[in-house]
């Protein structure tokens, strides 16, 4: 198994199960997630997990993803963060794969 394919399968493993909403700059556009909150579900199957590339650019498209773990095979970084509560809210550092928790 090559690299890239393990550490596809294992994100698979750890990342939680759900649907979420993702800005198009990230599925599309290759970018990176910049910002992601966890809002309250509004389906039984969803995570309430929204992923942004960054908290600046509100003209993104939010685009339904039926399984949270596409947004981990193209960002594993989010993974340590996603069994964070409703409410959480979290900026990306700069230049890394390490995400700031935004107090209100």
């Amino acid at each position: 198994m090559k690299k890239n394919e393990m550490e596809l399968a294992d994100t698979k493993q750890t990342a939680p199960s759900g649907s979420c909403l993702v800005s198009d700059t990230i599925l599309t556009g290759g970018m990176p997630v910049g910002y992601m909150f966890r809002e309250k579900p509004h389906h039984e199957s969803d995570s309430g997990w929204r992923f942004f590339a960054s908290a600046y650019d509100d003209h993104q498209e939010l685009v339904p993803v039926g399984d949270i773990r596409a947004v981990a095979d193209l960002d594993s970084s989010v993974i340590p963060y996603l069994d964070n509560p409703i409410g959480s809210e979290f900026e990306r550092v700069d230049g890394t794969d390490k995400f700031v928790f935004i107090e209100e």
